[in-house]
């Protein structure tokens, strides 16, 4: 089994962004990230979801929420045959519950997430909406980075290739050598 993994951010990433998305029936899922998760299960690197869920701190849902949001993504994503190596997420706030280790742009669920699964980050891929998700990824030592076009302004102080498509990652992976087949 592979030792890298494709983290991806939640909402925004994985799934369309329209504000603290916490129920089953509001999930809409990105363009192209079934293809995405397909090409690099079929590759046997591990997937990861990387995500700040603030809205438990700020008390607008719960844990049980998203647990049963995170099911229903597996749930999807299996059945397209994407494996979901695990899911880990942020419930602070720092304005509410003080400062934190794994929120965004703290690289702490990325670290767990290698000590977890044996994950080398140097040889993973980062995938992103937000500066804060490259700030993470970067602290974390995560080299390769892509920031997905959407409502938040690039910052280019982390670093990243900018697509406006996730299936772009795919072209751009497929033609480097050094991408493991």
């Amino acid at each position: 089994m592979s030792n890298r993994a494709l983290f991806l951010d939640r909402d925004g990433v994985v799934n369309e962004d329209h504000g603290f998305v916490h129920r089953v029936e509001d999930v809409i899922f990105q363009k192209g990230i079934l293809e995405l998760g397909r090409y690099f299960t079929a590759r046997g690197w591990k997937i990861v979801i990387v995500s700040n869920q603030s809205g438990i701190a700020r008390g607008y849902y719960g844990h049980e929420d998203v647990d049963k949001l995170h099911a229903f993504i597996r749930e999807k994503f299996g059945f397209h045959k994407v494996n979901i190596t695990d899911i880990f997420y942020c419930p602070h706030y720092p304005p509410v519950s003080g400062p934190c280790g794994c929120r965004k742009p703290e690289p702490g669920m990325f670290l767990e997430a290698a000590e977890k699964h044996g994950i080398d980050l140097r040889r993973s891929i980062m995938v992103g909406d937000k500066s804060s998700d490259m700030a993470a990824a970067d602290a974390a030592g995560i080299e390769r980075k892509y920031f997905l076009q959407g409502g938040y302004e690039y910052s280019p102080e982390h670093g990243g290739t900018v697509i406006a498509d996730l299936r772009e990652i795919i072209a751009l992976e497929s033609e480097d050598p050094d991408f493991p087949e």
